[in-house]
């Protein structure tokens, strides 16, 4: 079994394909084009599970923030799984630091 059919396996929800514009919405204001990819509906349960891919962003990217899909009509919370490792690999930035 491959690393994809590992990820596919341990999923609750089937992911759909797609490759959806949006925007993710930063609590300090900043507003980041995304392209929205692999999206589950989860159920009776609040939210969804989707990647979120931001468009020509630099810096450390928040904890949570919030995903506009147009397209859908829908504002989802979303909390990246891979933040933490993410900030750790890119250098800060004038525009970052506290």
């Amino acid at each position: 079994m491959n690393l994809a059919e590992l990820f596919r396996a341990r999923r609750r929800y089937e992911r759909t394909e797609v490759a959806l514009p949006g925007r993710a919405l930063f609590r300090d204001g900043q507003n980041v084009p995304c392209i929205i990819h692999d999206l589950s509906e989860n159920g009776k349960e609040k939210g969804c599970g989707m990647r979120v891919e931001l468009i020509g962003h630099r810096g450390r990217v928040p904890e949570e923030f919030v995903v506009h899909i147009p397209s859908l009509d829908r504002m989802i919370r979303y909390r990246p799984s891979w933040e933490r490792n993410l900030s750790e690999e890119q250098p800060e930035t004038a525009a970052t630091k506290p």
